[in-house]
């Protein structure tokens, strides 16, 4: 198999070889024992060389299939998992929030009409004991629905710090695993690269992508 000129200026034994000689001499002289074997009908390789390679690629590619694959496989199922749990739990703090805020809301009307309600009874006061009277049961009744009111806003606040709370948590997880996916698709494109094989992995990044950015939807 002769040394051939690569475009670098370099030269490579045969079509496969790297180009790593400086000169055509160093090439033959590196491979001389190589010249001197006969072709087969496989090419210039011996039925030994080929049937080697065979083995190894066969090798490696079943553990990139049986073992890697099935790795990213599993990744990927837990990753939608915790998709639906996040998105879920975001749902569920938003619907605490809006609640709260409209309890809120609630609650200053309350404490609006309980406070006109006391300067009603001031009113009342300088004209009758029976308005007076009038005025303090409105006053009760008022207050019920500011305290109901407050009570609701308090189980409420308590209920969102919980959610949030768990929100946190849940972020805190999905960071975790964010790490430990993307060192997973890095060892396995390195894998791949290592043996010359292209690994389709761009779904796996763009899983990846779609769970970081949910993730940050909550700061």
């Amino acid at each position: 198999m002769p040394c051939t000129k690569c475009k670098e200026g370099k030269y490579k034994w045969g079509k496969t070889g790297e180009c790593e000689y400086a000169t055509k001499e160093a090439c033959e002289s590196a491979n001389h024992k190589y010249s001197k074997m006969k072709p087969t009908p496989l090419g210039k390789k011996t039925y030994e060389e080929y049937e080697k390679e065979l083995k190894e690629f066969n090798l490696n590619s079943q553990r990139f299939d049986f073992k890697d694959m099935k790795t990213l496989a599993k990744l990927a199922k837990e990753a939608d998992k915790l998709d639906s749990k996040f998105r879920k739990l975001l749902d569920k703090e938003t619907d605490a929030t809006f609640a709260y805020e409209d309890q809120q809301e609630l609650t200053k009307e309350g404490k609006k009409g309980y406070d006109a309600s006391l300067d009603n009874i001031t009113d009342v006061k300088k004209q009758n004991e029976k308005r007076l009277e009038d005025a303090a049961k409105k006053s009760e009744k008022t207050y019920k629905v500011y305290s109901d009111s407050a009570k609701k806003e308090e189980k409420l606040k308590e209920k969102l710090q919980k959610e949030q709370q768990t929100l946190l948590s849940e972020k805190g997880a999905i960071q975790s695993f964010l790490l430990d996916f993307r060192a997973a698709v890095s060892e396995v494109e390195s894998a791949g690269k290592a043996l010359g094989v292209d690994v389709p992995v761009d779904k796996f990044r763009s899983q990846i992508n779609k769970l970081d950015a949910l993730q940050l939807r909550y700061k």
